[in-house]
């Protein structure tokens, strides 16, 4: 079993590079400039589908252990990876239009190399083995095959999930926090599509929150948070995925009664996911009287301290808190919530597969390559 922390925490700042040195957990998280000309030829090729307009292909987070090789890592290519060939959403005029072409006569458009406009991806984060050298026999040249890492795997029912209660606490200090892009689409003007990933690390815990954001206007929302949560010392890496979706109207629908006509709530990431966490355990507005309706929901954020540098700061202690812009994106760092109920019943909105929670468990490995 992994023991816990007993070096003295190490932030440590780069520039375009930060990160945080937990005895053998290595935090890193690089930002850097959207991909060049040059950089997103090459991506696009290697991917099979066209970037969305804003691309951070350089930016990373990973989390590596130095005493077993373990690696967690999320960045914009493999993300964009997991995006499917074809789609059934559809902007919200695109039946208009096709009905237009139908009455025009124009010959239909095919769709050379189709993908997921809407840039919906399910990736959970890589899980590798950073290679090693590789001895070969004296008879052969053959190098060592490398061992696999280990695997992620459904966790037993009687698990009791990533502790909210403890990442809610305020009487631990926050050692390190960074919010890392990978990438945003405005999706033709219809909308958004983004991926951002944040990281959060104190004395006790690593969480991180992986968030695919989805607003197709008039049409639907969906998000898909992937978090995953270490206890330092227990051995075992906690990975809940959450997928949720609903019409643009149903959330609409629950905007605040007092400015019906106001509709920035509908831009505010926070704002959708607790409306989407409520619709997906909860009869629709519409199915109460206008009396009786229930409030919106409010999203659960983490108590921050204010400040103005924007930078991580040492405290009296020798740790490190957030200040500033850094302060205020961690407010805006979802811990999760308590429910873990399936969707309602059955909408008019295309099926999505990742609809639903995922709870899994990743029992880590030891010095010499044997699981816990």
């Amino acid at each position: 079993m992994t023991s816990t922390t007993t070096a003295p925490p190490r932030p440590f700042d780069h520039g375009s590079s930060k990160g945080i040195q937990l005895d053998t957990w290595l935090l890193t998280s690089t930002i850097l400039p959207i991909l060049n000309a040059t950089e997103s030829d090459a991506a696009q090729a290697q991917l099979h589908l066209p970037l969305p307009e804003i691309c951070f292909g350089n930016n990373t987070l990973v989390l590596h252990d130095s005493a077993t090789n373990l690696q967690f890592q999320w960045n914009a290519l493999d993300a964009l990876k997991a995006v499917g060939r074809d789609t059934e959403v559809k902007v919200a005029y695109a039946d208009e239009w096709a009905r237009g072409q139908a009455n025009s006569g124009s010959a239909d458009v095919a769709v050379q190399k189709p993908f997921d406009w809407t840039y919906t991806t399910v990736h959970p984060g890589s899980v590798s083995l950073s290679p090693s050298p590789s001895p070969t026999s004296p008879s052969s040249s053959a190098p060592t095959p490398q061992p696999q890492p280990p695997q992620f795997l459904p966790a037993p029912p009687t698990h009791p999930g990533i502790p909210l209660h403890l990442l809610a606490r305020q009487d631990i200090p926050i050692l390190f926090y960074d919010e890392i892009p990978l990438f945003e689409d405005e999706l033709g003007d219809n909308g958004i599509a983004e991926l951002v990933v944040r990281v959060r690390v104190n004395s006790t815990s690593i969480f991180i929150l992986s968030r695919f954001f989805l607003r197709i206007d008039n049409v639907l929302f969906r998000i898909f948070d992937v978090r995953l949560y270490m206890a330092l010392g227990s051995g075992e890496v906690i990975r809940e995925s959450k997928g949720r979706q609903a019409g643009y109207e149903e959330v609409k629908a629950r905007l605040p009664f007092d400015k019906p006509t106001d509709l920035t709530p509908l831009t505010d990431i926070n704002w959708v996911h607790a409306q989407l966490e409520a619709l997906a355990t909860s009869p629709p507005p519409s199915a109460f009287p206008p009396s009786s309706r229930p409030s919106s929901a409010t999203p659960l954020r983490h108590p921050t301290a204010g400040g103005s540098t924007g930078r991580l700061t040492p405290s009296a202690s020798g740790a490190s808190t957030p200040t500033g812009r850094t302060a205020e994106a961690l407010g805006r760092m979802d811990l999760g919530s308590e429910s873990g109920g399936e969707s309602r019943g059955a909408r008019s909105l295309p099926k999505w597969e990742a609809e639903g929670v995922k709870l899994e468990v990743l029992k880590l490995p030891v010095a010499g390559g044997e699981s816990n």
